[in-house]
């Protein structure tokens, strides 16, 4: 089994990470809005602690779930790159995914068959759990629909990455916001969650301006 000292500072702060740049991801996969992109969040949070409150006897996620220290965060300039917000905002899911296979491939390689497994199922969960949180094309509180097209490309695209080849993963009933962002918040240490999101409110505010102006 894999502890701390098993990785590298940077290859740990990557496996801390990676589950926050998923979920931020998703929302990036059919921008909302602020609204929206907060309850996604808080739904990938609540995945994290529920996989850390279930693979207990897993020192990876042990290890994972006692680390309080704050992570350190990519540089913007490196998710996102240049152009336009649309072409930000895909660049940037680009960069996610990439950071998802190396983190399962990293796990693969250094962890023991169980973590890696729980750990890709993690990821995939993190996907589903985030764009099934909030829905997508409605107006004003109705219509719309719970998963778009876009956000279920986008699950399978994180589930590829992670190498998650099984039937469907479990999706976990949904929790209050509050409270399943507050218990993402105390096993990740720092909710990582939380310094993403005003990047991804302003591109997503960008992309739906842009978008409003070329229909004027």
């Amino acid at each position: 089994m894999a502890k701390q000292d098993s990785f590298t500072s940077d290859e740990w702060t990557l496996l801390r990470l990676a589950p926050s740049l998923v979920a931020g991801a998703t929302t990036a996969a059919d921008p909302s809005g602020i609204f929206a992109s907060i309850k996604e969040a808080a739904a990938g949070a609540g995945v994290v602690a529920n996989a850390f409150k279930t693979n207990t006897g897993l020192e990876l996620f042990a290890a994972l779930a006692t680390d309080h220290s704050i992570p350190g965060m990519p540089d913007p300039k490196t998710l996102l790159g240049e152009g336009s917000r649309e072409q930000q905002l895909e660049k940037f899911k680009n960069a996610v995914l990439e950071r998802v296979k190396s983190a399962t491939d990293l796990v693969a390689r250094k962890a023991s068959a169980g973590e890696a497994d729980a750990y890709r199922k993690m990821l995939a969960d993190v996907a589903e759990k985030a764009a099934d949180a909030s829905k997508e094309g409605g107006f004003l509180g109705f219509g719309g629909v719970r998963v778009s097209d876009k956000e279920q490309a986008f699950i399978s695209e994180v589930k590829r990455a992670a190498g998650v080849t099984y039937a469907a993963t479990h999706r976990a009933g949904r929790a209050s916001g509050y409270c399943a962002r507050r218990r993402g918040a105390e096993l990740f240490g720092v909710p990582a969650t939380r310094h993403l999101l005003p990047m991804l409110d302003e591109l997503a505010h960008s992309v739906q301006s842009a978008s409003k102006r070329s229909i004027a």
